[in-house]
Parts: structure tokens; sequence; C-alpha cells
């Protein structure tokens, strides 16, 4: 298989769909194939000049090319051309291609030998030949190069080929014709093949054929002969019904087979051949109806299988171009298979121009609408009409003038409104509309209704400005304080501006400084501006604020006189009259009345309030406890502040109280700024509270805790207010008594542990007859002492008799608990089997003999390796001794199986094996 990479290069094949232009003068297209230096041409050949243009070239750099004889075929009502190139590769056949695809190669893979392609352009189907050497098939080909058999095929006599390149179509008579050639008598035969059934006819013809073509009016074969001969034969008999003698001037030629072509319109046969005295190729003309050949054409180079591309059915089309009214319509004609023309523009007010016969005509509408524009062909094969409507759209109007002069410093231009127009401005502008804002004079605007273009340009010149919307400057506001200057200005930029104000002054800008309308008009060449403004001069307010100096007060209100309009602006940030301060300083309010400012200050000093407190109730009393110092602090947080006590002290803020009594103090700040503050003082003996030692407890006992102080108030960690209270579990307790001003704590830690963990276990037994004792154990926590049913105070006793046995255990914290076990009388059955035994008579281990306690129902079978019983019995005190009527046993292993009652009157079966050693 190919590499991807190499695939593409060595399907280098196929075919083009060939736009050529329409050549009216004739019904047929001439196409061959021209090869050269490895590169198959398909070329199109003028049937006038023989010259040939190239329609597409297919070459391959990486393996020779060729082109396979009888591969060309065209669909001339499509413009198909189909043809096929051989890919040799170490000189195999092994790839075909053929293309359909239209102004492209297609490549398509054909896997069999494909050739003698034929167009049926009457069914549009693709036809040609599978050789395969001993017989041939008839296919059609689809537009992926797949093929699809028509018929059952054919098988060739012996010494027949197929003779390349000589095959024809008979489209309107759905026969396909091809040529075998006999290898020894070299006599020629013709099959006829039915396109639609498969079947086949044959008969033999006694002619040196070079190629073969059907003329349709006739319905005869025209065969052309290696002696230059034009043979008519009934394709249904085999017949020769005429011969038309040719004149080949020019010397003798070369015809390579399958180089005719034939045009049944103009009754011509065209042959491709080349002179054997110069080399020189040629392309002659055979009038079928006369016998005569003009002088043959001269070709540029070879062609190889010459090929007629007739339509088989008429098909008018055009296009056109420029429909603006006033315009040239241009007409171009794509019809197929057209000869004549004739012309309808369904323009009657165009006179005798409303039809023309031209190929390509050119027409100017009478004025603008819809027009049903009928072309008529006469074709070669039959008379086809066509009608389309072609919109002619009337021209737009546009004239802007041609100057445009504007005081303005700006102008709008406008084009005309049309429906369904576009517009294009200078500047890129789509509207209808634009903005100029400088002079120039190539302002222009395209407007297009459909192909209608129209362009018009004006010149604009602008003024210096816009005098619509003048305006006296340099007066920011209407408003202003007696005293100012407002400058106005009416400066207009440009030469030669004459100003008249009305204070009759002429400069571009006064100074006005009282209450008045100001006036003025700028001329500035034709131009005029005008403009006034109004201003009012007010005199300024009279503010003062009421507050000023030293104020006993933490904060103060400041009113400056309140103006009915005017606005305010304080040093502060607030706009109000009134503003309410609390920090000493210089305030300063801006004032604006009407446009008039005035700014007022006042110092302000804030003492602050004296608020005075002791720390008494709200009936100004005290109470303290006895054992701590009570000190009163009047300290209100002014540096400044002096103090003066009920015993005449004034050095400190502080007072420490000395005993019961009623105590005051005076407070100044400043002149005449003064408090005073009076409280009575009550002291209470001290007490405490013992809850008592930490404790323990164990789960399920209780404790109380008690104060002993009664009448007291009491807050307990619990959130309980008496003065005893009953705890079972364990944490901290705590309790806060108060008892007049004193005020007491008190904490116990109570642990709740758990009873000690002690089991005597299950219930256990002893065999008394045997003297067993059971030895009982509480455990090893040496935490813990004991104390038994018995008396006993250790941790295991051991015990000879039935019966109910506890144990009290105690752990350090003096929690307790009880366990129990129940011993009861049982003597238990028990069996033990020995695993081997040597009957040696060396009195040592002689017999096999299990040990049994309480047991009863006692049996015991013993089995060789064979499963034969050789010893059994129910006396617990005999053994098996080896022997078996006498006769020692073999060393090995042997099963028993042992059966008895227990204490319990249960049966047990036990078996297992032993061994018998010596």
């Amino acid at each position: 298989m190919l590499k991807p990479q190499l695939f593409f290069l060595y399907m280098l094949i196929a075919i083009v769909l060939y736009g050529f232009e329409a050549k009216a003068q004739s019904c047929i297209e001439l196409y061959g194939i021209n090869f050269e230096n490895n590169i198959v041409i398909p070329v199109n050949l003028n049937t006038t000049t023989a010259e040939f243009d190239t329609i597409t070239k297919v070459s391959n750099n990486l393996n020779p090319l060729s082109f396979r004889r009888g591969g060309l075929a065209v669909a001339p009502s499509d413009r198909k051309l189909y043809f096929i190139v051989e890919l040799n590769f170490n000189n195999v056949l092994n790839i075909r291609e053929i293309s359909f695809t239209n102004n492209q190669i297609d490549d398509p893979v054909i896997s069999q030998a494909l050739s003698e392609l034929q167009y049926d352009c009457n069914d549009s189907v693709l036809y040609g030949l599978l050789n395969n050497g001993g017989s041939i098939q008839f296919v059609a080909v689809n537009d992926n190069g797949a093929t699809s058999n028509v018929g059952g095929g054919i098988n060739l006599n012996p010494n027949t080929l197929l003779a390349s390149s000589i095959s024809t179509i008979d489209s309107q008579g759905d026969r396909y014709f091809f040529t075998t050639q006999n290898t020894i008598s070299m006599g020629y035969t013709i099959y006829v093949l039915d396109t639609n059934t498969g079947n086949v006819n044959s008969f033999d013809v006694p002619l040196p054929l070079v190629d073969l073509e059907f003329e349709d009016e006739s319905g005869l074969l025209m065969a052309f002969t290696t002696d230059y001969d034009i043979v008519m034969i009934n394709p249904a008999s085999g017949a020769i019904e005429s011969t038309i003698a040719t004149n080949t001037p020019g010397g003798s030629l070369a015809i390579t087979a399958g180089n005719t072509a034939y045009d049944s319109f103009e009754k011509t046969l065209y042959v491709a051949a080349q002179s054997t005295v110069n080399g020189d190729y040629f392309l002659f003309k055979h009038d079928i109806v006369t016998g005569i050949a003009p002088a043959p054409l001269p070709l540029a180079g070879e062609v190889f299988d010459l090929t007629a591309g007739i339509p088989c059915i008429a098909i008018p089309d055009y296009t056109f171009e420029n429909t603006c009214e006033g315009e040239e319509t241009i007409f171009v004609d794509n019809s197929i298979g057209a000869i004549s023309w004739t012309w309808d523009f369904d323009d009657p007010s165009s006179g005798a121009d409303n039809t023309s016969n031209l190929e390509n005509p050119v027409h100017t509408f009478s004025g603008p609408g819809d027009y049903n524009v009928t072309l008529t062909i006469g074709g070669c094969i039959a008379q086809e009409t066509i009608t389309k409507t072609i919109t002619i759209s009337q021209a737009p109007l546009v004239d802007l003038g041609d100057v445009i002069t504007t005081c303005e410093s700006s102008l709008v231009l406008t084009a005309p409104s049309y429906p369904n127009a576009t517009y294009l401005w200078i500047n890129g502008s789509g509207d209808e509309s634009i903005t100029v804002t400088s002079s120039r004079d190539d302002y222009w605007v395209e407007i297009s209704i459909g192909t209608c273009v129209v362009r018009d340009t004006v010149e604009v010149i602008l003024g210096q400005g816009d005098t619509a919307n003048f305006s006296i400057q340099g007066a920011d506001q209407t408003t202003y304080c007696e005293g100012e200057t407002v400058t106005l200005d009416a400066t207009i930029v440009g030469a030669s501006s004459v100003y008249e104000w009305n204070t009759l002054e002429t400069t571009p800008t006064i100074e006005v400084t009282a209450s008045g309308t100001y006036s003025v008009v700028v001329t500035q060449n034709e131009c005029v501006f005008m403009d006034e403004i109004t201003l009012t001069f007010n005199p300024p307010p009279v503010v003062t604020i009421d507050e000023s100096g030293e104020i006993c007060a933490e904060t103060t209100t400041l009113n400056a006189t309140n103006i009915a309009g005017a606005t305010y602006l304080w040093s502060s940030g607030e706009i109000t009259p009134s503003i309410d301060v609390q920090d000493s300083g210089t305030y300063t309010v801006e004032v604006n009345d009407n446009g008039c400012i005035v700014n007022v200050s006042t110092d302000v000093e804030l003492l602050g309030a004296i608020d005075i407190d002791l720390g008494a109730n709200e009936d100004d009393e005290i109470f303290a406890c006895a054992s701590q110092p009570l000190i009163l602090d009047a300290g209100i947080g002014k540096p400044n502040a002096t103090f003066l006590w009920s015993d005449g002290v004034t050095t400190d803020s502080l007072f420490t109280v000395p005993a019961d009594g009623t105590y005051s103090v005076e407070v100044s700040l400043g002149n005449n700024c003064s408090a005073t503050k009076s409280a009575t003082v009550t002291f209470t003996n001290d007490f405490f509270v013992d809850l008592g030692a930490d404790t323990a407890l164990c789960v399920g006992e209780t404790l109380t805790l008690q104060t002993g102080l009664a009448g007291a108030v009491h807050e307990w960690s619990t959130g309980e207010t008496t003065d005893q209270i009953t705890v079972n579990s364990a944490g901290t307790y705590s309790v806060v008594v108060r008892s007049g001003a004193c005020e007491a704590e008190g904490s116990i830690t109570v642990r709740v542990e758990n009873p000690p963990v002690v089991s005597l276990g299950e219930e256990r037994s002893l065999c008394t007859s045997t003297g067993d004792v059971v030895i009982l154990s509480a455990g090893d926590n040496p935490d813990l002492t004991f104390e038994w049913s018995t008396g006993e105070t250790t941790a295991e006793i051991t015990v000879n008799a039935p019966g109910t046995y506890q144990v009290v255990a105690t752990n350090v914290a003096g929690c307790s608990n009880i366990a129990a076990v129940n011993v009861v009388a049982r003597c238990e059955s028990s069996v033990v089997v020995p695993t081997a035994f040597s009957p040696n008579r060396d009195s040592v281990n002689d017999v096999f003999l299990p040990l049994t306690r309480f047991v009863e129902n006692y049996q015991l079978e013993i089995y060789n390796r064979f499963g034969k019983s050789i010893f059994s019995t129910t006396d617990m005190t005999e053994g098996w001794d080896g022997l078996v009527d006498f006769q020692e046993q073999p060393l090995g292993v042997y099963v028993y199986v042992l059966t008895y009652t227990d204490m319990d009157g249960l049966p047990v079966i036990a078996q297992g094996n032993f061994t018998l050693i010596r």
C-alpha cells in the first residue's frame, strides 16, 4: 500500500470540467489529448484554425504516466470532459483514474482496465468497456468511478483482441458500437450493443478500419479506413451502403486509430493525421456529402483520441450587466447548442432597437421598470426560448449645488432621500446627511440604487463662528457682590471685527461694577453676532455669632445670623446657620447672600461639664465591708479641676473614708464653674464560707453542702440560692455569699467513684468422691480488700464442698461490690485413649487400653486396615494385647471405636487411630 504522502502524488489523473466560452458559430466542440514529456494534456481544438487551448495538465514526478487510448469522452451539455490516465509502476498498470468534477480534476479510482469511453448525452450516462483478456464487459460508470455491468459480457474468440479507439455511440437509438480484430486474418468485427437490455449483435467488415462514427440523419455507421475512404455501413445488417471517395492532398499520411470526429450538423468528418514526409501534424475536414477535403490545417502538435462534443439538446441561457436607467445593459449569451439568436427586450418604446439577432447584444432601455427579456435560440437540435425579468433602476437625481457659503462654523450636507438607496460620502459615512466643520472644495456623495451610482460634489465655505450660538464670555454667574468687578468678553477670532456695546464702548472686552443688562453687536464681514447678559450686584450681608469665650459645658451651639436665602459654610464643614461644637477653638462661617460673601469668626473655650460620681446609689448611699478600705473618687477627667472635701482637704480628687458617716466634695473649673456631691457611708463586718475538704462519693450516694449563714444572699454555681444544697455527681461546687457590703466565696471538689468490678465466674463443680477442691478467685487488684462469706479476706480461697460462696470487694474510696458463685457436686466423665502400644511382652505398654472415669455402657471395637473387626469388649479393664486367634498382628495403624454413656446420661462415640509398634 502506498504511504498517504505518496498516494496523492500517485493519483494524478482524471477529468476536468472545462468552462469554455460558447462558440456560437458551430454546434461542435472538438477535443483531444496531447501527450508529451510524461504530461497528459486535454486540449480544445478550434475547428476553423486548428489551434488548440490547454484545458489542464496532469503529471507525476515520481511515476511515469500514460494516456489510455480510447479513454476520452465528453458530456457536451454539461461541458464535462472525461479521460483516463494510467499510472505505471514497474511497467505494471495499477491505477486508472477518471474525473467528473466541474472546473477541477477529480480522481475516482477504477480498479479494472476501463477503455472505449462513450458518453450518451441523451441519457446522461458514461459507458465504457472492461477488457479482461478473453472477455469484454460493457459497463456504466458513476460519478465516483464505480462501474455497473450492462448485460452479461462478451467472450472473445481465440486470437481476437479489442480494437483500441474504434468505437462510437448512437445516443438517440441507445446503441453502443465497438470493434475487435482477429490477429491472424487481421479482419474486423463490429459489435452492436443495446444499452437498455445489454443484448449484443455483431457482424464482420472487410475493411481496414481506423475509426467509427455514427451518422444521426441517415442512421448509418461511418467507417474511416486506412485507404482514406469514408464508408457507410448499415448497423442492422452489416451491409456496406456506400463509399465516399476522399481526397488526401499533401502526400502520404499516418493516421492513428480513434483520431476522427464527426459533425452531424455540418456533415463534416474531422481527421487528425501526421505527414510521413516531414512529420508535421494536420487537421483534415472532410465533407461527406461532396467527398471534398479542403486543404488541411496545421496542428501545433500530436493529438490523440479526437472527440466531438455535440449537444443532444439546446439550452438557452444568458446573463446581463448594468441595469441603470439611461445606460447600456450588456447581455451575454450562455446558451448550449445555439447557432442563432432572437432577442425581445420587452421595450416597444425603443422602436427598432427592441429586438436583436446578435449573440451578445447591448440595449438601452427607454425608462425605469421591469422588462421581460426573451431569448430564443436556434439550436443544433431544436429551437428553445427563455425569459428573464430585468429591473431597470431609476437613476437618482442629486444636486448639492456648486458653492455653499455660511457664517456658521459647521454645516449639515443632506443628500436627497430615495427608498432602498445606499449612500457613500467622502468621509465614508453611509447616512443621508453629514456635518462638515472645515472649508474645502470636494465634498461629494455617491447615491446607489440597484446598479445606478450617481456622484455630486460641492464646495463649502464656512464662517469664523456660529452666530446662533454666540455668547458673551467672562461672567460665570449672574449675581455678584457690591465692590466686585466683572470683565465681559465678546472677542471673535478673525480680522475686521467691529464691537458695539450698549455702554457705547467699542472694545472686545468691558469691565462692569453695577447692576444692569449689557448687550453687544459684533460685525465680522457679512456675519453679525449679538448677545446680552443681565448682572446683579448685591450689598454684603451683616452676620454675627452669639457664643464666644469660656463656656462651662462639654458642648455648645454656635448660632450665626439667620438670613433668608443665604448659604452657609462653616470651617468645620457644616452648611447650616447653627452648629454644635464639642472642641475648643476658632470657628469661622462663610455666608453667601446673593453672591455677596462674608466671613465671621469666634473663639470658643469649652471648660467641660462637671459630673461628679462618688459611686453612691440613687439615694446617695454607699455600703462597704469593714475589712476593705473605701476611697471616694470625685475626679471628672479635667486637668484644671480643683477639689474641696467636707473635712477641708483640697489637694486630691481621692478621699479615704475612715468610718460611717456623710461626706461631701466641691469640684471647680475656672471662674464661676463648680458643683457639689455628698454620700452616706455604712460599713458591714466580714465573714467567711467553709464547705469542707474535697471528698469522694460512691455511685448512688449524695452529699449536703451548707454555709451556716442563713439569712445571707447565696449564689451557688448550680444556680440555687438556699444556704444548703444536695449533690450526687462529680464536679467543683462554689458559692458566693453576700451580707451587707461584704462578700465571701467557698468551693469544694466532689469525686464520684464507681464500685469495684468483681466476678467469681460461672457455676463450678467438684467431685467429692475423689476429694476434688475448687479455687475461687476475686481478681488480683491490690487496691481492693476482700471479705468472703467463709470469713476469709484473701483474693483467692479453696473450697472442697458444694454451696454458694460470695465475696465483698471494697476499693480505697470505700465503695463496695458483691460477687457470688454456686459450687455443685458433680463428677465429670473422662476417657483417655493411647496413640500407640508395643505388645512385645516386656511388661511396658503391652496392652492397648483406654483409661475411663465415671462412664457407663462401655464398648470398645478395634479394626485393622482392611476394616475388619479384630477385637471387641465391654469390660473397661480389658485391653487388646495385639493378638488375634493367638497370632501376632502386623505393625501399622489400627482404628478404634469407643462408645459409652457419660454422667449426664448422654451417649458418646469416640473414634480414632493408634499405632502398633514392637
